[in-house]
């Protein structure tokens, strides 16, 4: 508290002594600059190995006794050196897309859990659908029967005076307000 806004500097306004930092910090142990509780989403979290809630799957005591996981491998060639979003590998498609990777829900190798074949749930962890069709095996922007057929192009005229980049620049035309008269008050 400053030394102006003491409750019993009120009506006198002079300033008080100031107030030691000793006194200023209530509680030292609590650091007010912390930007999030890392306990306060840990009930959110769902372990996809043991499926168990309270960690993740890079926390999970039992990922490290299962060897055949394969964690921190490319799921497309196999190395150790770098992850699938890094990988240049081209791959036989008679293997699938991901020919070391392994499915958290019917433990095969092959293909991840978003494209299980035993997944009820399907793209939808928390559960839920397409809202359109009703499908789990997409989500609702790439729906199949929302998308229009786009076939067809709409070309505009050209004349033989025209440029073939020319674009017709659309300005919208604002309304002038008529000017009111000014008055002047003495």
């Amino acid at each position: 508290m400053t030394r102006w806004a003491r409750a019993n500097n009120v009506h006198k306004h002079k300033p008080a002594e100031a107030t030691p930092w000793s006194q200023n910090s209530v509680d030292p142990d609590v650091i007010y600059d912390a930007p999030l509780n890392p306990h306060s989403c840990v009930s959110s979290q769902f372990c996809f190995n043991c499926r168990n809630p309270g960690h993740g799957l890079a926390d999970c005591p039992e990922a490290d006794r299962d060897e055949e996981m394969g964690r921190g491998i490319c799921f497309r060639c196999g190395s150790t050196e770098h992850e699938i979003y890094k990988c240049k590998a081209k791959v036989d498609p008679a293997l699938g897309d991901y020919p070391y990777a392994k499915c958290f829900i019917c433990g095969q190798t092959g293909h991840l859990s978003r494209s299980c074949p035993d997944n009820p749930k399907g793209l939808y962890a928390q559960g839920g659908c397409c809202h359109i069709c009703g499908s789990v095996e997409h989500f609702q922007k790439d729906c199949p029967e929302h998308q229009t057929p786009n076939n067809h192009v709409t070309v505009g005229w050209l004349s033989n005076n025209m440029s073939a980049d020319h674009e017709e620049v659309h300005i919208p035309v604002k309304k002038a307000k008529p000017k009111q008269p000014k008055v002047v008050k003495f």
